[in-house]
């Protein structure tokens, strides 16, 4: 009953990571599609040189519409080399956050299309994530004209799929996580703590926290306690390609509790077949007994 258990965290574990990869792997697909695309980069210059130009602030804007209705992105922006929002395809109008404009500014450096990890809105307290696409100019030696900002919502689509599991089950999650200095911090939102995404932070000598584990290397199942104290069997493993480390865990009363129920039913059946058996010794002996006097 254990190894059958061992083997389904491992098959879902198996799932969950496959699916967190050709996910980025999508999103850096759809960077591609602009990144030295030169239709868009003369579309961009010439919106940049001459922002009064309606007809080609509309061409961009289009642009910028099919691809967040399209892939589903949060907000899709376009910043100039000051790191100035130009052009916007959301409903949002809170400020773009210090962090993404100083990535911006170092894609726009390297000429490389980069997937920011989880990072934290200052203005408004939520949690997102990006992909960022310098914009080059008709010399991929000169300097970029700006990036073009995908931002993602994770609440949308990936804390959903990392809190589904494909069997019914009380206590069974899995975790997001990844390291940050001699800690580790937990991306996803728990099923036993709310409010922990981006949050809930533990020690890395904590040698029996499976997430503390998996950061610091460790692959395969184990047996430890989570960030509640409570007794978990887990599978840990790292994301390829990514920051990230991926738990899947299982309590341990959970696991053994139908082996529990089929040991009370076993116990009272032995129970029952032995006074069955019992009596039965009991009517034949006095039957003996008669059938002698």
């Amino acid at each position: 009953h254990r190894t059958e258990v061992e083997r389904q965290l491992t098959a879902i574990a198996d799932l969950k990571v496959d699916e967190l990869v050709n996910w980025r792997k999508e999103r850096l697909g759809d960077a591609a599609l602009f990144y030295k695309n030169r239709d868009f980069s003369d579309l961009v210059r010439s919106y940049l040189q001459k922002p009064s130009d309606k007809k080609t602030e509309q061409r961009l804007l289009t642009w910028l519409q099919h691809l967040r209705e399209g892939y589903q992105y949060d907000r899709v922006f376009l910043l100039d080399a000051d790191g100035r929002e130009r052009i916007l395809a959301s409903d949002a109008r809170h400020p773009i956050s210090n962090h993404l404009i100083l990535r911006a500014a170092e894609v726009m450096r390297t000429k490389q299309v980069a997937f920011e990890d989880f990072y934290r809105n200052e203005y408004n307290g939520r949690v997102y994530l990006a992909v960022l696409v310098p914009i080059l100019g008709e010399r991929e030696d000169g300097p970029a004209l700006g990036t073009l900002v995908l931002r993602i919502d994770p609440e949308d689509y990936f804390y959903p799929f990392l809190n589904r599991w494909p069997t019914p089950s009380m206590t069974a999650e899995t975790l997001l996580v990844r390291r940050e200095g001699n800690e580790v911090l937990f991306l996803n939102e728990l099923k036993f703590q709310k409010k922990s995404a981006f949050n809930l932070r533990r020690s890395l000598d904590q040698k029996e926290l499976p997430a503390a584990q998996a950061v610091l290397g460790r692959h395969g199942i184990m047996e430890g306690r989570d960030y509640r104290g409570v007794p978990v069997i887990a599978d840990l493993r790292a994301v390829p390609g990514s920051p990230w480390f991926l738990v899947s865990r299982v309590d341990i009363s959970e696991v053994y509790g139908p082996m529990r129920g089929k040991l009370w039913t076993t116990v009272v059946l032995v129970i029952t077949l032995l006074t069955s058996a019992g009596a039965a010794f009991a009517m034949a002996w006095r039957q003996q007994l008669a059938q002698f006097y």
